[in-house]
């Protein structure tokens, strides 16, 4: 798990710059997953963010388990 990262951002344009940020980290687009909080569903299908590593697009996903700990969006809430 060292080298695992979660990037959070206030607004899809900060997590796109987070994303571009060169740190020298190689990232695995194909393990690497996008969410959206504190939202609708018929938001999340009508305006669904686009990001990209490169010329990959980002993977959308509603739920997501990071160190045993799943994240379910779009309405923010935990399972263990």
């Amino acid at each position: 798990y060292a080298d695992d990262i979660v990037l959070i951002s206030d607004s899809p344009e900060g997590l796109q710059r987070h994303l571009y940020t060169d740190t020298g980290f190689s990232i695995n687009v194909d393990k690497t997953k996008m969410m959206v909080f504190n939202t609708t569903q018929a938001w999340v299908r009508r305006s669904e963010p686009k990001f990209f590593l490169g010329e990959e697009k980002v993977e959308y996903t509603r739920s997501y388990t990071y160190l045993e700990v799943t994240f379910i969006g779009p309405r923010f809430s935990l399972s263990c």
